[in-house]
């Protein structure tokens, strides 16, 4: 069956953490162990509340200053440098405006953004997408096959005319479970190879 759509995850894919310095910095200074506060940022229950958009973002910032008692001025100075070591795969990205002409795009993403429009927006990629799908906009999470579903309907696409790329194994098995062609992240030039063999469009 011709593909006619591509569904991206966003970070661990369209942006990836290539210098973890910036958040090594903090966790030395309020003297955790490496990993530490990104565990806990990303990680602890009220980041998974964020993501489900139970809580706000900042509400878990504002409790990571309190588990590491650390003062609010503090983490708000540790949150701005915590993305600083994150880059845009420009060359991924590229690709998916050639592709965009021909294929419906589509993000999804487990994040604390209700609307991934926004997050696009911030990133200056909102051109490349037809539409986004967050886990805190839905109140649900990868791997739950509602979220997936939920893609396929605003793609209006059946599951095997369907692409979705995830760095994460869980998900891309997910995407599988339900009929989608799953492929798993590790590079960017493996994965392009991986789309041009599915979509015929280099």
């Amino acid at each position: 069956m011709t593909i006619t759509t591509v569904i991206f995850d966003f970070g661990g894919v369209l942006l990836r953490t290539h210098d973890y310095a910036p958040r090594r910095r903090w966790e030395e200074k309020f003297g955790l162990q490496p990993g530490a506060l990104e565990k806990f940022i990303f990680s602890s229950a009220i980041s998974r509340d964020a993501q489900l958009g139970k809580t706000d973002w900042d509400d878990a910032w504002l409790a990571a200053a309190e588990y590491f008692d650390v003062s609010v001025d503090e983490i708000r100075r540790a949150e701005q440098d915590f993305f600083a070591g994150d880059v845009l795969d420009q060359t991924l990205v590229a690709y998916i405006r050639r592709l965009k002409p021909q294929i419906t795009i589509g993000l999804l993403s487990n994040t604390w953004f209700r609307d991934g429009q926004t997050l696009l927006l911030q990133y200056g990629i909102a051109d490349a997408f037809h539409f986004s799908v967050t886990s805190a906009e839905l109140g649900v999470m990868k791997p739950d096959p509602r979220i997936f579903e939920t893609a396929l309907a605003r793609a209006e696409a059946s599951p095997a005319e369907s692409v979705f790329v995830d760095d994460m194994a869980e998900n891309v098995a997910a995407a599988r479970s339900l009929g989608m062609h799953g492929i798993h992240f590790t590079d960017t030039d493996t994965t392009i190879a991986q789309l041009v063999r599915l979509t015929g469009i280099k």
